[in-house]
């Protein structure tokens, strides 16, 4: 048996239940049994409803055929269960409505549960595989729920992201711009929000899988400034990445630090610059910092301490293997 797919009515200014249906407060009551279907207005581009005998060439024709239905009458649509051949093409498969099933309460929270859109609507479609075409064997229209049209774009099977739009989203995440200032453009060329096919969070999902596919699984060199928070994070997310404090964003805060000390200009910084870029083993670094140390009296200097306790996060020498 295959996987529930579910696709079920998403609003963005609602709070969603758990299959991401909008929260009972939205959708009234009905009597369990009784059809709610609304057709489309438009005459001309009516999806005639399903009936026990019609065949289409591919589970593929079928889907989209149950689908543009379930758009046109205002419902979501979900694979309920599918058995596959051997060559694995699709030998049997329950197509319904989103609201199929009952509630399954996964939240810990019994004072505020979250909302759930399912009341076991028993609607659907089933067909099998006859003479390599697939045959609705049995069906059922009868919806005991709401159901609207005008909500139909907000299902999750009826929401796409088109090729185009991604490439737009794309461009300007690399460029710096902020998602919700594309998808406002998006808006904009759309003439409003009815007219996309899909809602700012879809534009948001994908281009955090975008952002994850260009990172790749384990990169495996990270530069930042010197924030430890952000360090501890990358230790924790990324452990088998190398990760090293930006060199230039360090030496930039040496006159503020050791300005104040009267040998900074005749000689101390040029010390320090030599430890730092001119020592080519670990071991000539150790030498070379307890000399600078020494000969300056810099024994005290909060900065420098804090900077040689996490040496190996910006000293070159130590970095050569990595950066």
């Amino acid at each position: 048996m295959g996987e529930f797919e579910e696709h079920a009515l998403d609003r963005p200014e609602e709070r969603e239940t758990e299959d991401g249906s909008p929260g009972e407060r939205e959708i009234d009551d009905c009597t369990p049994g009784t059809s709610h279907v609304v057709p489309s207005s438009k005459g001309d581009d009516m999806i005639e409803e399903p009936k026990s005998g019609m065949e289409f060439n591919s589970f593929e024709d079928l889907f989209r055929y149950y689908k543009q239905y379930a758009k046109q009458c205002g419902f979501g649509v979900m694979t309920q269960r599918s058995e596959r051949s051997e060559d694995q093409s699709v030998r049997y498969v329950t197509l319904g409505c989103a609201r199929g099933g009952k509630a399954r309460v996964k939240t810990s929270n019994v004072a505020n549960p979250r909302p759930t859109g399912k009341t076991d609507c028993k609607a659907r479609i089933n067909a099998l595989r006859v003479d390599g075409k697939m045959q609705l064997t049995t069906v059922n229209n009868s919806h005991n729920h709401v159901t609207s049209p005008q909500k139909s774009r907000f299902y999750r099977c009826n929401r796409e992201v088109s090729e185009t739009v991604k490439r737009v989203l794309d461009t300007n995440d690399l460029a710096g711009i902020r998602l919700n200032k594309s998808y406002g453009s998006l808006v904009v060329g759309a003439g409003g929000f009815e007219n996309l096919p899909f809602l700012e969070k879809d534009c948001r999902n994908y281009i955090d899988k975008a952002r994850h596919l260009r990172l790749g699984a384990a990169p495996k060199a990270i530069i930042t400034d010197q924030d430890r928070a952000m360090k501890n994070a990358i230790a924790i997310v990324f452990p088998e990445t190398r990760h090293r404090f930006c060199l230039w964003h360090i030496l930039k805060k040496a006159p503020e630090k050791l300005g104040a000390y009267a040998a900074y200009k005749s000689g101390l910084k040029t010390e320090l610059m030599k430890c730092v870029y001119d020592t080519q083993t670990i071991k000539e670094f150790e030498k070379c910092w307890a000399v600078f140390i020494n000969t300056y009296d810099l024994h005290e200097n909060v900065w420098l301490k804090s900077l040689y306790l996490e040496r190996a996060h910006w000293v070159p020498v130590f970095l050569k293997e990595h950066f």
